[in-house]
């Protein structure tokens, strides 16, 4: 029969390479690591008060530059020398520094000098920027942070909230001038009802590397960028699989019961195993379900948090000091 119809074997031949090709695509989406030792450095560097204070005016200078909305700047607030404490705060996915600026201020009354910086593509006039970012820019993104903040204070500590908690999360385990860590609603795994378990492999690879056409979460696409979110989780998935030996002196975690962005239990369950690998008591708090807060528990604007913002603030600082409140 093939011999009379000899195109009958370039179709079963096209047709088995096709099938291979997608048992290669299936075993490369749901089995192949996401893990890369570029991002899983640490960089080693510091700076003195003077040069952290020049490096954050050129990034401010760039922000200008590249029309970034003038409240979602980087933003520094200084006690004009290094100080005892500094604290590195991390904002959201899509968010930017204003997000915590009504906390950065309540630390900084504190003593604390805090640097809030913004996330790559972020803060712009058009909030589907944000898509573009990738893994490798949150770890540089990270690793600069940090640096800065050696020039600003003796003891260097992160918070971050959702994304942002990821990064902190980051430089807690690659960055050993980090000493204290606060995780606020941290964005670990997104919620099952969000997306389920299995199709979290599909959202890293095929957006995470660009391969789909970008898309948004929430009615007419205004929300989070899959492939950013996807970018996100590429970082969780570079963390430490025994964050043991670390510089840490606390860490804590808040998240809010009424939070259906995030996977609650994950959530608690890796900040509690950075505790228990470094002998460290991890203070955690989940906000009960009749509070009805949000998912961005630290923003003023959130659903839930201005009625009880000087109890959360004040327990957020409590935990990031490694006290109860």
């Amino acid at each position: 029969m093939f011999i009379k119809y000899p195109f009958l074997k370039y179709v079963a031949a096209t047709l088995l390479g096709l099938f291979v090709l997608c048992i290669l695509i299936i075993l490369w989406i749901f089995f192949w690591p996401l893990t890369d030792k570029r991002l899983q450095t640490g960089a080693e560097a510091s700076a003195t008060y003077s040069q952290a204070i020049e490096k954050i005016a050129k990034i401010n200078k760039l922000e200008t530059e590249k029309k970034v909305e003038k409240t979602c700047e980087s933003q520094l607030l200084t006690h004009g020398q290094k100080t005892a404490k500094t604290v590195v705060m991390f904002h959201g996915v899509t968010a930017c520094p204003s997000q915590f600026r009504e906390l950065a201020e309540q630390f900084f009354a504190s003593g604390y000098n805090v640097y809030i910086p913004r996330a790559p593509y972020h803060g712009t006039s058009n909030p589907k920027d944000h898509g573009q970012v990738t893994a490798q820019e949150l770890v540089t993104y990270a690793n600069e942070s940090i640096t800065a903040a050696t020039g600003l204070g003796e003891e260097v500590g992160t918070i971050g909230l959702s994304g942002g908690a990821v990064v902190a999360t980051w430089t807690a385990e690659y960055r050993p001038e980090v000493q204290r860590l606060l995780t606020l609603s941290p964005f670990y795994e997104t919620a099952a009802s969000q997306a389920p378990k299995w199709q979290l492999p599909m959202l890293k690879k095929l957006h995470g590397f660009h391969i789909l056409p970008e898309a948004f979460s929430g009615e007419n696409n205004t929300g989070f960028s899959l492939r950013a979110l996807a970018n996100y989780l590429i970082v969780v998935e570079n963390l430490k699989k025994d964050p043991s030996n670390l510089h840490l002196k606390s860490t804590g975690t808040v998240v809010s019961a009424s939070d259906d962005v995030i996977d609650l239990d994950l959530a608690l369950t890796v900040p509690s195993k950075i505790a228990k690998s470094n002998n460290l008591t991890l203070l955690s708090r989940t906000l009960p379900k009749e509070w009805n807060v949000g998912h961005a528990i630290v923003a003023p604007d959130e659903k839930g948090v201005a009625e009880r913002k000087a109890e959360l603030f004040s327990l957020y600082q409590a935990f990031y000091e490694g006290r109860q409140p």
